[in-house]
């Protein structure tokens, strides 16, 4: 928590609005609520709240991102060479939920969703997950308790503040075999579109990799340079991504 209270200073200046805060810090802002009441709720309750409204606000978000199916259409408008820019690397690693990249390459074999995907349910609500097997009470009843068409907002998309959530025990099996991929891969990683406020452990599983020798990051402003050598431990190469965009055009 303090680590990340250290962030929020660096990254938002007193005049930053609503529309400027990152998806995970909403999450955050939520936990400090919850915490603030934590004493007179007690503990069992307390949690039992911060459930409630962590489940909310991620399935709003996650339809929100959805917005009807529309989100997958994205790669409709990709500049002429970006399947060709995509396709030059051995594998492609998305914390994204849609799958415009497998639409654009026309190939599922190389992309890995490290967060989750739309069509694949969360294991709370999946019949045949690992954790439906010793938890099949709970997950029966919030089987039971999904909304038809819906399935989207009941995925395995990963969304927290707290990276431990995302860096813990994965005892699902596809989970697990993206973490295994990432964590051994070599060479020269190149980060697009990834920000350096967030997803701390993606950035540790990076670090202890020794066989990661370089990373190539393109970034969109100067902050970004001045905050990601805070979290990467690898000599880094800083890009503009503008300029990759007028290139691919």
């Amino acid at each position: 928590m303090l680590m990340e209270l250290e962030r929020i200073k660096r990254t938002y200046p007193e005049t930053s609005t609503v529309t400027s805060v990152f998806l995970e810090d909403y999450f955050l802002a939520a936990e400090i609520f919850c915490n603030m009441y934590k004493e007179a709720d007690g503990e069992e309750r307390s949690e039992y709240y911060r459930k409630i409204l962590f489940n909310f606000l991620r399935q709003m978000i996650v339809d929100g991102i959805f917005n009807n199916g529309q989100i997958n259409n994205v790669h409709k408008s990709f500049y002429p060479k970006v399947s060709a820019f995509l396709d030059s690397f051995d594998y492609i690693f998305t914390i994204n939920y849609d799958y415009n990249i497998e639409k654009a390459l026309d190939n599922t074999e190389k992309v890995f969703h490290l967060h989750g995907e739309f069509d694949k349910l969360a294991p709370e609500y999946n019949e045949d997950s690992k954790y439906y097997a010793s938890h099949i009470e709970e997950c029966q009843k919030n089987i039971a308790s999904m909304i038809p068409k819906l399935d989207h907002v009941y995925s395995n998309s990963i969304m927290s503040w707290y990276w431990l959530d995302k860096y813990g025990d994965l005892i699902e099996p596809d989970m697990q075999n993206c973490k295994e991929v990432f964590t051994n891969i070599s060479g020269t990683l190149e980060m697009l579109g990834l920000s350096p406020n967030n997803d701390e452990h993606l950035f540790i599983m990076i670090n202890q990799n020794p066989n990661i020798k370089n990373v190539t990051y393109y970034y969109f402003n100067d902050s970004e340079k001045e905050e990601l050598p805070k979290h990467i431990k690898k000599p880094v190469t800083f890009k503009n991504v503008k300029r990759l965009w007028e290139s691919l055009k």
